[in-house]
């Protein structure tokens, strides 16, 4: 069922152009499905992955193994969307694809499912109650941050010394002279002291806040609501990723078992009529 299995991977910034194959492309990466390596200009940063190989390295992706959050469902829901594109070029694929769908639902069912909190992002996610929420910075931390809050439909407002630097959030983005704060959530990823976040939200009480400050430890601010400090955060986070150690042993097991199950199949097919007894 491998034969001929071949795929291109390329991290991004860098991308495949006019390749004549399928790409898959995540915000991370692309991956091109092609019948040979000799179809693509390989580059020697990239990847090649033949045959079974091909098979374990995209069932790996799928699987959310090389994601900066294990287990993502996101890159999960991208290559469904893929799929469609894939098999319209190459149909003789289906059985293939079809079985990545399988192996990697069954896997994801079995080992990745309520991994807990991998990042601030993640963390913010779970923890924030507020529909409200307000964002003091705008720099990378809050690049990371934002699509986490934005896809729990919450209304999110960014606040940053120059507006016109942001053009990554499409909510509101308010100057910090404006006091813009009104009500909800605070999380502050800006390089302020609390003496100027206090002047900053005035006679205003959020209901609760996120401090990710380096020295949040060391300047609290001084308010009476629900607070979590950068360190407290950073703790729990590292404390859970060392939980997934284990787990990811245990999906790389799967990855590799599932790979041989395939070679395996493919071995005593009679006449290499793979595809038709998959």
């Amino acid at each position: 069922m491998t034969n001929n299995f071949c795929i291109i991977h390329r991290r991004k910034p860098r991308t495949f152009d006019n390749v004549g194959a399928p790409v898959w492309a995540t915000c991370l990466r692309s991956l091109a499905f092609v019948a040979s390596p000799s179809d693509v200009v390989v580059e020697p940063q990239d990847g090649v992955y033949v045959g079974a190989r091909a098979y374990e390295f995209l069932l790996e992706v799928v699987c959310g193994m090389h994601s900066p959050i294990v287990g993502e469902t996101e890159v999960f829901g991208q290559f469904k969307v893929f799929m469609a594109e894939w098999l319209l070029a190459q149909p003789e694929w289906t059985a293939l694809a079809q079985r990545i769908l399988g192996d990697a639902k069954a896997i994801r069912s079995k080992h990745l499912s309520k991994l807990g909190n991998q990042s601030y992002g993640s963390w913010l996610r779970k923890h924030v109650k507020s529909n409200d929420v307000h964002v003091l910075g705008g720099g990378q931390l809050v690049r990371e941050v934002l699509p986490y809050l934005n896809k729990q439909g919450k209304t999110v407002s960014v606040h940053v010394r120059n507006a016109k630097k942001i053009d990554f959030h499409t909510g509101t983005v308010n100057e910090i002279c404006k006091r813009g704060f009104v009500r909800g959530a605070l999380v502050i990823a800006a390089p302020m002291s609390a003496a100027e976040i206090e002047l900053w939200l005035g006679d205003k009480h959020p209901t609760q806040i996120f401090d990710l400050r380096d020295n949040s430890c060391e300047d609290p601010l001084q308010r009476d609501c629900e607070h979590h400090g950068l360190k407290a955060i950073f703790n729990h986070i590292e404390a859970n990723k060392s939980k997934l150690l284990p787990v990811i042993e245990r999906v790389r097991a799967d990855i590799v078992a599932c790979t041989e199950k395939l070679t395996a199949h493919a071995l005593v097919r009679p006449q290499g009529w793979d595809d038709l007894c998959a």
